[in-house]
């Protein structure tokens, strides 16, 4: 064994320095930090956790499935004094949870608002006591839901709170600056609940190596990871870029970009910012690459990534990522583990989550379901002894059950247990050592560092959330989600980008009445975009009021302005609002063809010419466009002759709103 091989090693870079944010220790120096640590009350917890399993569990009651949450039931919990407009912008998300955690008991849905919120300072136990809750032992979820998400920031809710519940109850967190985030969240993850978004088994794990902590995550975590879900998940793919590969250019494919998985886990440096160094809010925790070259001085945001390298066209609904590194989930106010005469050094002007997950989650185009992170420092030598090597098992556990198709925050309860059962050894050990025991330091120092790392994983996002997962066969490309703008209730919308395609992931809100055509360029206020020219023609089409044609139902097989007409007409009075549904939705969709003699179109449907552009414009002025592109370069020929029919489709669609309308008034005038 080398000297190299008893040091303590630990995930996380200095971004103004190059320095590590904590160097390597011995084990003398690790004993003197677990001795000088004071047992907090949920270390104590952890422990009775612990002992209590020797006899029951902390899952939810025996009869109870985890993997149902109409069973295990759900709430959210938000601080006393949360805006109503956040509580208003999740409300899709809390609907959705509600229709499924209250068909078996209206009590297994809970919401703690008001009087019933969250007041502060308030510890686990005065929490659950007032809502007359146990407060140990299975989960009844008549009394407390076991999936609880926490609404608010750090500093409303502290993350002591958190963990403590989180030894209990499957726990989550979500918290953003602006209220679109938190409305993007929720539909994302509707739409994902809903089939809206299906993909593959696919598991991506991406890693650099720099140093000894890093070659213990590629090595060490992500190789074991690796033989442990081809031996035990042979039906998931697992596509592992690490070392040379362990690139900013190849996170950047996996993490928003055309190969991004179902699930992700990354292991590397975390890089850190000192107090008041203005990058500490936004890049704290960032993922450190393997473009760094490992030289002194102030890391540049070229090596690394964070929350704002997602730019507007990531596509992430349905991820559930896993991020091992400094940092990763958030930072807390006061260092957690550094103690010196009862004084905790603050490190951050105030407790605060991660960038980088947090745009993960509330992306405008569809978020990430969520993240699994760390918050403070992340100890790599968690996961490696010096007699014994890699020890893995509790992310084993995790993948195994994540995989398998338990909600996340069931997933991670395994961690909840390593916990308990450290914390217990540990503060028998500390004793012993404390009144003359022999104890060996090694000992003393590897359960610590495992402590710490245990105690400080959460979940950003709701832990009710599950990866949606299909055969490969049915597995869909993933989406980009038009969710609109921040309270819009109607739930969210795809447009998929197809293959080549040119793609602005935003939205294009305009009166119905506008003549304007959508902008004619590729970073224009538009959704996902495909098209190419022809010399030998083009054919234009567009569905006035536009209907599936592969319906077959009876009011499918009359389709456009005559079908509308006579249903407006039919439907006079109650059914009034169904005919102007039937042109809520205006297509455009421009065709080439080699041959004219070739192509036909039957029910609406073109066959034997290719599409080269679409644009699609709900009523409300939501627009979808596919652009036209020819080696890589916006075909100008065939968008100017697309944008016309745009022109004369929308021109069209209003004036036979405005006769509709004024027809149905005339009648409705007329039977009076």
């Amino acid at each position: 064994m080398t000297a190299q091989d008893e040091l303590f090693v630990f995930n996380g870079i200095d971004g103004s320095c190059g320095d590590y944010l904590l160097s390597p220790m011995d084990t003398e120096a690790v004993v003197g930090l677990a001795q000088g640590r004071k047992i907090d009350e949920v270390q104590q917890e952890a422990a009775l956790r612990h002992e209590s399993m020797l006899r029951d569990h902390f899952a939810p009651r025996e009869d109870v499935d985890p993997k149902s949450i109409a069973q295990s039931g759900w709430g959210v919990v938000f601080a006393h004094d949360a805006d109503p407009a956040v509580r208003e912008a999740l409300q899709p998300l809390l609907d959705h949870r509600k229709a499924e955690a209250a068909s078996i008991n209206p009590d297994r849905y809970r919401e703690f608002w008001g009087a019933h919120a969250y007041r502060p300072k308030e510890r686990k136990p005065a929490f659950l006591s007032r809502h007359k809750a146990p407060t140990s032992g299975p989960v009844d979820p008549d009394r407390m839901p076991y999936y609880l998400l926490i609404v608010g920031s750090p500093e409303k809710i502290s993350c002591e709170f958190q963990a403590q519940l989180d030894l209990q109850y499957a726990v989550g967190r979500l918290h953003f600056d602006t209220l679109e985030e938190y409305d993007n969240y929720a539909r994302s993850v509707i739409a994902s609940e809903r089939g809206e978004v299906a993909v593959a088994r696919r598991l991506g794990m991406w890693g650099p190596r720099h140093d000894r902590a890093t070659e213990m995550s590629s090595d060490g975590l992500i190789a074991g990871l690796d033989r442990y879900v081809r031996d035990k998940a042979p039906d998931w793919e697992v596509d592992v870029r690490v070392d040379a590969q362990g690139t900013k250019t190849e996170l950047a494919k996996m993490l928003g970009g055309p190969e991004t998985p179902a699930v992700l886990l990354t292991g590397s440096h975390g890089v850190g910012f000192p107090h008041g160094d203005p990058r500490q809010i936004p890049h704290q925790g960032a993922l450190l690459c393997q473009e760094w070259a490992g030289r002194r001085g102030r890391v540049p945001p070229e090596v690394y990534f964070s929350g704002e390298d997602l730019g507007e066209s990531a596509r992430l609904a349905g991820l559930i990522a896993f991020l091992f590194a400094c940092y990763g989930g958030g930072t807390p106010k006061h260092d957690a583990f550094f103690h010196a005469k009862g004084k905790r050094r603050e490190i951050a002007p105030h407790a605060f989550f991660a960038g980088l997950p947090t745009r993960m989650l509330g992306h405008p185009h569809g978020g990430a379901l969520a993240a699994v992170a760390h918050v403070e420092r992340a100890w790599g030598c968690s996961f490696y002894e010096p007699k014994s090597g890699h020890q893995i098992a509790v992310f084993e556990s995790f993948m195994k059950r994540l995989l398998d198709g338990h909600p996340v925050g069931s997933a991670l309860d395994c961690f909840g247990n390593r916990y308990g059962e450290l914390s217990s050894g540990l503060l028998e050990k500390l004793e012993e050592l404390e009144y003359g025991g022999h104890i060996s330091p090694t000992e003393i120092a590897n359960d610590w560092t495992a402590n710490n790392d245990a105690r400080n994983y959460v979940v950003l996002g709701d832990p009710a959330v599950r990866v949606p997962v299909v055969d490969k066969e049915q597995a869909k490309e993933r989406p980009t989600l038009d969710l609109g703008t921040p309270g819009a209730r109607s739930g969210p919308s795809m447009a998929a980008a197809p293959e080549a395609a040119s793609v602005a992931a935003s939205e294009a809100r305009a009166s119905a009445r506008a003549n304007a055509a959508p902008p004619a360029n590729a970073g224009s206020e538009s959704t996902g975009s495909e098209a190419t020219g022809s010399e030998s023609g083009a054919l234009e089409s567009f569905g006035l009021f536009s209907k599936d044609p592969d319906d077959s139902s009876d009011d499918a097989k009359s389709s456009g302005l005559g079908q509308s007409l006579r249903s407006f007409a039919s439907r006079l009075g109650s059914k009034i609002s169904d005919a102007i549904t039937d042109m809520s939705t205006l297509d455009v969709k421009t065709y080439v063809v080699s041959n004219a003699d070739d192509m036909t179109v039957h029910r609406g449907k073109v066959e034997g010419a290719q599409l080269r552009a679409y644009t699609r414009i709900n009523l409300d002025g939501d627009t979808t466009a596919c652009l036209p592109q020819r080696d890589g370069e916006i075909d100008q020929t065939i968008l100017e002759m697309h944008m016309r029919m745009v022109e004369q489709a929308q021109r069209t669609r209003v004036e036979l709103l405005e006769t509709l309308v004024r027809a149905a008034t005339s009648l409705m005038s007329v039977g009076k």
